[in-house]
């Protein structure tokens, strides 16, 4: 939701008060290009391996199982950093410094709203498990 609200604040903001970053070059398409494909392959190998350790997605269920391979062996979000990748990609596209402004206040709220939440949850949960784990792979990257 908050990735969502943000994109379309930064296409409200654009359409009132247009601040272009680039000027139209085929290299910004083809980095946003890339940076779509990057975001839909971590989400998709995220899911992927998700589902092979019978952990369900959705996130308002709790976790049963901490996964620690997959992507999830360099990121211990990589569904935040698809969408951030996706969000990025959308920025360079629109060609907006609203959206590139707001992408800042955006990653701390999902750190601080939902991270951090998840964070907590899952220490109590999986314990030194957990705690060995964050030591070993970073938040995003």
């Amino acid at each position: 939701v908050i990735f969502l609200l943000t994109v379309i604040v930064g296409f409200i903001l654009h359409y009132f008060v247009p601040i272009y970053v680039f000027a139209s070059s085929m290299l910004t398409s083809i980095l946003s290009a890339i940076l779509i494909m990057a975001g839909v392959l971590i989400a998709g190998w995220a899911l992927q391996t998700m589902i092979a350790a019978n952990v369900s997605p959705n996130p308002y269920t709790p976790t049963a199982r901490l996964i620690v391979s997959g992507p999830y062996q360099y990121s211990r979000n990589p569904m935040y950093l698809s969408i951030a990748l996706v969000y990025l990609a959308i920025a360079m596209m629109v060609n907006s410094l609203w959206f590139f402004m707001l992408l800042i206040p955006m990653l701390i709220l999902v750190w601080r709203g939902i991270i951090q939440r998840e964070e907590i949850f899952l220490e109590a949960a999986f314990g030194e498990q957990y705690k060995n784990y964050k030591k070993r792979v970073r938040c995003w990257l």
